[in-house]
């Protein structure tokens, strides 16, 4: 159980289960279970960068080991000291990691063990590499390639592949390191297609595989073929959540292959919209690819400096290992910016005027990643633009970017997010085979009492019942909106709204405890609509509206933002508008009433939410009022 929340990257769940493990181990003097309870601490202090308790946790089974107690013999003693010499090899003592992982070559070829030798050999090579010593990185990783082939291990036969791939851009041998790269990402393609979407082993793979796209995408940039390197990026983006969308299509090998360029500007053509693809290569380079309407693409590539980057710092840390020093800066910059934007409920003030700091914030970000590519933006007001942005970038309020006359985006351009361009492609489809067009909708108002002594919404509730009425439906406010006849009816209807509260758990990556909260019914349900819940659940609705806070947020991955509004796109909306911080109770009321006066009036999503977010402007100039709501999905 530890292990399967290790790798949902739970690590606080992880850990108390190792911990449970290791105490009923040593009270029942079973040894091997010892072993592997310290071995399964060491990898979660290890994920987290906390080094010295990752050695410690590693020493121990090191000790258990030579005192006799081989649990799997000489392979897991050598597993033992790679990951010690993992450790080692973080802390930069690369002479000590490279003698303790020759220590484990030497064991492994004693058992006979050529899946074990074919890990110490790359490690040995991932030591080379980081001294820079690049020729016999090589070496050393062309010799494991060799020990796997009759093992047949395709994950570390990619993996290998990639670190090659690596090498090969470092000394400028950038045809080869486009042939090792292609090869690792088709083979994590193939293993992808064979893993459902519950398997946790698939947020592995496709995390190392967004690594491994970030690297081929680095090395056409540098071959002078951009617009492969687009295709590229696209690839590496939501391949699961795009999995899941062409699943029930009847040609799935067709809908599953990625974009082409042409088939990106065919996409812009028909949305009548300008394309921003952000891809953050992980060192030194913020690229940002704009496809406008009639079909010019361009590259632009952007400054990291502004976010206060040293390059030569960043280089190096970014360099042979999973740091990321842009995106952690821009995750910086984005939680400054959201903890400026609200207090602590719902309910707090609306009239304020941005702070110093809030406004000093935004236009930062405007500096940072509007700026640069304003060139090839459209002029037209209220045009629509269509964001892919990369990781933490899709935590930040684009639409309230400000320039240097204080003018935000939103005034500009009708704005919203996709996970991928082939998500919304998908997406799209959904949304043109859908069936009916009768008003079936549902709105949710204030359930009552709230779950876990949240405090009422009554200006939720009138929203509730502003919408409901415009909408021509009976809301469900107050004991009927519990969380059993919410999952008795949401899956039949074509639009949902839900203004109550919504909580997001940044507890160790724990985003399935996320949720919106709904009145409880009993012993029956706990009245919280968790995220997992609505990943499992089957709706037919064209858009859903979470007007509750915090319901954007999620964890940050290479799939992008793993959050509610992503499981309601896998659950089955196209379109799903959602908060990236707390919002106020009043200033969300006129918001949202207003947002569906302009859909009935004809407008657009996008262009509704944009005509809302600027009459809430004008009446409560923060922010944190109108800049929170975002639309994610078809627009």
């Amino acid at each position: 159980m530890g292990r399967a929340y290790q790798k949902l990257a739970q690590f606080d769940k992880a850990e108390d289960l190792a911990g449970r493990s290791l105490a009923l181990s040593r009270q029942l003097g079973d040894k091997p279970a010892e072993i592997a309870a310290l071995n399964d601490l060491g990898s979660s202090y290890f994920r987290q960068g906390q080094l010295e308790p990752a050695l410690e946790a590693y020493d121990q089974v090191l000790a258990l080991q030579s005192s006799g107690n081989r649990s799997g013999g000489s392979s897991a003693a050598a597993g033992a000291l790679g990951n010690v010499g993992a450790v080692q090899a973080a802390s930069g003592d690369l002479a000590t990691a490279t003698a303790t992982y020759e220590r484990g070559l030497t064991l492994v070829r004693q058992a006979g063990d050529r899946q074990g030798e074919a890990t110490s050999l790359a490690d040995l090579g991932l030591v080379q590499a980081k001294k820079g010593d690049y020729e016999g990185a090589i070496d050393f990783y062309l010799r494991a390639l060799q020990a796997n082939r009759p093992v047949g291990d395709s994950v570390q036969k990619s993996r290998i592949l990639t670190r090659l791939g690596q090498v090969m851009e470092e000394l400028g041998r950038l045809e080869k390191a486009e042939a090792f790269l292609r090869h690792s990402g088709d083979i994590r393609d193939r293993l992808s297609a064979t893993l459902s979407n519950g398997d946790t082993n698939k947020t592995v793979l496709l995390e190392e595989q967004y690594h491994t796209y970030r690297l081929l995408q680095k090395v056409l940039i540098a071959r002078d073929r951009p617009e492969e390197a687009l295709e590229i990026a696209d690839r590496a983006r939501s391949q699961s959540l795009v999995e899941y969308l062409v699943a029930s299509d009847e040609d799935k090998g067709q809908n599953r292959k990625p974009l082409t360029v042409r088939q990106m500007r065919r996409l812009a053509r028909d949305q009548k919209a300008t394309l921003v693809m952000y891809s953050n290569l992980g060192d030194t380079q913020l690229l940002a690819w704009v496809v406008s309407p009639a079909g010019e693409i361009t590259l632009h590539r952007i400054d990291p400096s502004q976010l206060g980057l040293s390059t030569a710092t960043a280089t190096a840390q970014a360099r042979f290992d999973a740091s990321n020093p842009i995106g952690e800066a821009i995750a910086l910059w984005a939680n400054r910016v959201r903890n400026n934007s609200s207090d602590e409920s719902r309910s707090i003030p609306s009239n304020l005027v941005p702070s110093e700091s809030f406004g000093s914030g935004l236009r930062d970000g405007y500096r940072l990643l509007v700026k640069p590519i304003e060139s090839s933006l459209p002029t037209t007001p209220g045009a629509k633009v269509i964001i892919v942005p990369d990781r933490e970038l899709g935590l930040i309020p684009f639409g309230a970017l400000t320039d240097e006359n204080g003018v935000p985006v939103v005034e500009r351009f009708a704005v919203s997010m996709v996970p991928s361009l082939k998500t919304l492609t998908a997406l799209n489809t959904r949304g043109a085979t859908r069936i009916g067009s009768e008003s079936n909708e549902l709105v949710v108002g204030n359930p009552a009492p709230m779950p876990q002594g949240l405090s009422p919404l009554p200006g939720a509730e009138q929203e509730a019942i502003a919408i409901a009425q415009l909408r021509q439906v009976s809301p469900l406010l107050g004991a009927a909106a519990t969380e059993a006849t919410v999952k008795e009816q949401y899956s039949e209807a074509r639009w949902l709204h839900f203004a109550t509260h919504g909580t997001f758990n940044d507890n160790g990556g724990n985003d399935l405890s996320s949720w919106l909260a709904l009145a409880p019914l009993g012993n029956r349900e706990d009245g919280m609509l968790s995220m997992g819940e609505v990943f499992n659940s089957t709706i037919k609705a064209e858009m859903v509206v979470l007007s509750a806070c915090d319901t954007g947020q999620g964890r940050v991955t290479g799939e992008g933002i793993i959050g509610l509004a992503r499981a309601f796109l896998k659950a089955g909306s196209s379109s799903v508008v959602a908060s990236l911080w707390k919002v106020p109770d009043n200033s969300t009321a006129l918001l949202m009433e207003t947002f569906y006066k302009e859909l009935a009036a004809g407008q657009g999503k996008a262009e509704a939410l944009r005509a809302a977010i600027r009459t809430t402007r004008a009446q409560y100039p923060h922010p944190r009022n109108w800049a929170a709501f975002v639309l994610m999905g078809a627009s």
